[in-house]
């Protein structure tokens, strides 16, 4: 019975720790800026679920790189110009 007991808890086991990577990978998808998701023609609020290799391929594309610093490349406000100023101070 303690074996039956102890495999059934080696399973659960592996099973919780698949269960968060997964949650991780949710939790890495959930952070990219709007501006990328919507960039890849994604909805933000409905976004298909990205494989690692896929949010690696995102997180160090040029696309990325891109929406992170257009605001101060081309503001269109003064507010935008301000706070850009302030990301880069700060």
């Amino acid at each position: 019975m303690t074996l039956y007991l102890r495999f059934c808890f080696i399973r659960a086991h592996f099973a919780i720790v698949a269960v968060n990577e997964e949650l991780d990978l949710i939790l890495h998808q959930e952070t990219l800026p709007a501006d990328v998701v919507t960039s890849l023609g994604m909805d933000v609020n409905n976004m298909k679920v990205l494989t690692p290799a896929q949010l690696i391929e995102v997180n160090t594309s040029y696309l990325y790189f891109v929406c992170q610093i257009h605001p101060f490349l081309f503001p269109s406000t003064q507010e935008d110009v301000l706070w850009s100023l302030y990301k880069v101070t700060s």
